[in-house]
């Protein structure tokens, strides 16, 4: 439904019958006004909502924010949804990483077009996309303090994800073995699919440079995989003040080196700043200090970081170019090749290739 109006009326109604479907003795349920974040996302529809209702005598609330599965506007080559309920589920209950509790798994999709997550809604704000935290907004005027607090918040949370260790959570099902022996092999596997499903015949020779330099650059020496996140930012984190309170938006999540989180955490501090022409928030510690912060809190070397990078790029514009394509495709426009493939994704993207054939690798 991503990329569509719904109907405020049917959508509370559905919302109604659900919650009736799945609170034994509700009655007299009210729902607030159904909002969604408009600064950030895009991948799934999320619907946030407050409810009340009466329970015998008593009169119970939750603040809900539902996630609801793609249909005809899909990002992603694979949504691979319920595993994404499965993650949830599992690092909500058995470690400490900070994500909304998931409430319920609703396969039905009757009462919203789409099988969805039900989850607690987190009070908090997000770093925005539109317009960019770096430009404008809450953590612009914060200041250097304020902003150096909430950067190493994130880290420190991000850090925590990397430190589970997915066997002991039973976090297997993230291994897609049938395409590749390593996570990394996975990945670019996977991401060559969605690039050849996406572009419709609109190549980009910056996006094909990359997977040709990754063929020809991967890791040597992969150590033990830990859980990865896969879009590691901070306009994926809820904060409360500077604080980090919750992780969001896992289904680029894979099994491989948190290495490439990093990278990705600084890829999108990079972008935000240089990649759209502008300045960094003078408060963000520095790519050395992140990294030897990181290595700390996680206990294991930063190991190639220039593959990293480049694969950090490579990601963000294939599902840049996905959502090129599907807003052409939403404003009934014929898609314009160089608008789609001369971005300042390709752009950084192409200046980090650049630079990762001038340096060693590390």
């Amino acid at each position: 439904m991503i990329g569509s109006e719904r109907d405020p009326p049917l959508t509370q109604s559905g919302i109604r019958n659900w919650l009736t479907s799945v609170i034994e003795g509700a009655s007299r349920i009210e729902i607030s006004e159904v909002t969604t974040p408009s600064a950030n996302g895009g991948s799934s529809e999320t619907l946030l909502f407050d409810a009340t209702w009466w329970r015998g005598s008593r009169r119970e609330r939750q603040g809900f924010a539902l996630r609801v599965r793609p249909t005809g506007h899909t990002v992603f080559l694979e949504p691979r949804f319920e595993e994404q309920y499965r993650l949830l589920d599992a690092l909500g209950n058995q470690t400490e990483v900070p994500v909304p509790r998931v409430l319920y798994y609703e396969s039905d999709p009757s009462y919203l077009g789409g099988p969805f997550i039900a989850m607690e809604k987190i009070e908090g704000r997000v770093p925005p996309d539109s317009p960019p935290h770096s430009v404008a907004g809450w953590l612009k005027e914060a200041g250097p303090a304020a902003q150096e607090e909430l950067w190493w918040s994130g880290l420190e949370t991000m850090a925590g994800v990397h430190r589970v260790d997915p066997e002991a959570v039973g976090l297997s099902f993230l291994d897609r073995p049938t395409r590749g022996a390593s996570g990394f092999d996975q990945e670019l596997d996977y991401y060559r699919e969605f690039y050849e499903w996406s572009h419709a015949g609109i190549r980009s020779p910056t996006i094909e440079a990359a997977f040709e330099w990754l063929g020809a650059h991967r890791p040597a020496d992969e150590p033990q995989a830990r859980l990865c996140w896969g879009c590691a930012r901070i306009g994926n984190m809820i904060f409360d003040g500077f604080a980090c309170r919750a992780v969001l938006d896992w289904e680029m999540a894979w099994l491989g080196d948190p290495t490439s989180d990093l990278c990705r955490w600084l890829w999108s501090d990079r972008f935000f700043s240089e990649g759209i022409g502008g300045s960094r928030l003078p408060g963000f510690p520095s790519r050395d200090k992140t990294i030897a912060r990181w290595e700390d809190l996680v206990g294991r070397h930063a190991r190639s970081l220039a593959v990293y990078d480049v694969f950090a790029g490579l990601r963000t514009c294939v599902i840049g170019l996905r959502i090129g394509m599907l807003n052409a495709a939403a404003a009934k426009a014929v898609p314009d090749p160089d608008v789609l493939t001369n971005t300042p994704g390709t752009r950084l993207l192409a200046r980090v290739l650049t630079e990762a054939d001038g340096g060693a690798l590390c």
